[in-house]
């Protein structure tokens, strides 16, 4: 995809995303984020964008016409896991176009979608298509200006929390730890790519009582996971952990973002206690794509 087919797509996506009922919620919104985002994507060895044209055509990263559906995605060969960063299409048939590309190049491969619950045109096709839809999130973000620092608390111990970056004797503790299950994002999955996950751990003596994990790689940064062992709730470690991490993540950049249950108001009332504002809500919907026999 050439510069001029870069600045065509873009003025389509912009144009999508102008409106919460046509727009995706992990794609930038101003013209030249936009461009960069698809430069970022064409360049990576892995990383794709498709466009489904007026003559019925889909086609990766060539040029054709008037645009009718674009998908940008994040590709990782090795977990077999695909990232839509980027959807969104004039009609269903532009959606099943780039689906049916999609089926037949990655079989046994998941796929997550993101998208405001404003998007029922986009989130209908998913369902259509038999996706598996995770709970509704609420999403905050942060800014310098809005940062609540909390002082640091003592736990039941009468300790205050230690809180350190990961480090290799810390790593076998933070696997213990980390929640797996049912996630694209394990343990190993995270320490394997240092160049876009920043991991704070708090710790009692040798023993790990929790994690945050955060991506840094990026503006905004992103808080994807905050956990504690449930023999530490109610110590302080959660706040202190979030201290650290925000006063990190906020240096040098001018957001941080953050996704919470829509139905858990503890954890929101957490954030909201260091002046997170929520900003919008968003749904992930997943699809497997699984090899005919």
């Amino acid at each position: 995809m050439g510069l001029d087919d870069i600045e065509t797509a873009s003025a389509y996506i912009r144009a999508k995303q102008s409106a919460p009922a046509s727009s995706c919620k992990v794609c930038p919104r101003d013209i030249a984020a936009i461009q960069s985002h698809l430069r970022n994507l064409i360049d990576h060895p892995d990383d794709f964008v498709l466009v489904v044209y007026t003559d019925g055509t889909v086609r990766a990263g060539r040029t054709g016409g008037a645009i009718t559906g674009l998908g940008a995605f994040l590709h990782d060969p090795a977990g077999s896991y695909l990232e839509c960063l980027g959807g969104f299409y004039d009609n269903e048939a532009d959606f099943a176009l780039i689906l049916g590309y999609l089926r037949g190049k990655f079989r046994d491969h998941r796929i997550d979608f993101v998208y405001p619950p404003e998007n029922t045109t986009a989130l209908g096709y998913l369902q259509r298509a038999g996706a598996v839809f995770e709970k509704a999130q609420r999403c905050f973000e942060i800014g310098p200006q809005d940062f609540i620092p909390k002082p640091a608390r003592q736990a039941i111990d009468s300790t205050v929390p230690e809180i350190v970056p990961l480090s290799d004797p810390l790593r076998a503790e933070y696997c213990r730890i980390h929640q797996d299950e049912g996630r694209y994002w394990t343990a190993e999955r995270v320490m394997a790519a240092p160049e876009t996950f920043k991991v704070f751990l708090s710790m009692d003596g040798d023993r790990a009582a929790g994690y945050i994990d955060s991506t840094y790689n990026k503006d905004p940064a992103e808080i994807y996971d905050l956990f504690i062992v449930e023999d530490y709730w109610g110590t302080g470690r959660d706040e202190a952990l979030l201290n650290r991490a925000i006063s990190e993540l906020l240096t040098g950049r001018n957001r941080l973002f953050v996704q919470v249950d829509a139905d858990d108001a503890s954890i929101a009332a957490l954030y909201t206690g260091f002046g997170a504002l929520e900003t919008s809500r968003s749904q992930t919907a997943s699809l497997l794509f699984v090899a005919r026999v």
